[in-house]
């Protein structure tokens, strides 16, 4: 299944609060229950899952996120209780329960030197700064006008992948890094090997 949820409610470490009051993050929090029912029926047929897109969050942040996942405190392999609200997306749909819907989420690798690995990597544990952001987006790194990987790819049981989801950048409908000049009609795409 791909997907394209609710943006502008990107990270809890930039005020992106999912279970807060915001009205971007109270419609991407709506938009929790109905994906992990999909999940749910999905694997109760026995299909092997692989669940992909734009959920406009950023799930490695939610997973450092020292807060629990609910705002009960309560475990996200039960269903929630009335008024609970879910702080990460990620922990509710990748809960494990039912063991055939234990989605993992895959990891990611930037193709670029030491240094914008370093930086890349630094994008997974914190908010980058607006410098870091433009070195990431700039030609010599990246080359697109989006850097922070809000896209990710989730598989279930039964579906192989050989080695981590690579950040790569392309330009408009698919075309090759070339784009214009200055990269901003860039956009970054995975690519995965998969059985």
């Amino acid at each position: 299944m791909d997907v394209h949820l609710k943006s502008r409610c990107v990270s809890p470490f930039d005020g992106g609060n999912l279970e807060g009051t915001a009205k971007d993050c109270t419609i991407l929090q709506q938009q929790v229950d109905p994906l992990e029912s999909w999940i749910e029926s999905a694997a109760a047929d026995g299909a092997k899952i692989v669940l992909l897109g734009d959920f406009n969050r950023n799930f490695w942040h939610e997973l450092r996120d020292q807060r629990p996942a609910r705002t009960d405190a309560s475990g996200t392999s039960t269903p929630r209780s009335a008024g609970v609200l879910s702080r990460s997306l990620i922990e509710e749909i990748a809960d494990g329960q039912p063991a055939a819907a234990n989605l993992q989420i895959l990891g990611e690798h930037c193709q670029l030197s030491d240094a914008g690995q370093a930086l890349c990597t630094q994008g997974e544990i914190r908010d980058l700064t607006t410098p870091e952001t433009q070195l990431l987006s700039s030609d010599t790194y990246l080359g697109c006008r989006n850097p922070v990987g809000l896209d990710h790819i989730l598989v279930g049981p039964g579906i192989n992948s050989n080695g981590p989801v690579e950040h790569l950048s392309i330009g408009s409908y698919g075309g090759n890094r070339a784009g214009t000049p200055n990269g901003k009609d860039q956009v970054l795409a995975y690519r995965i090997t998969a059985r």
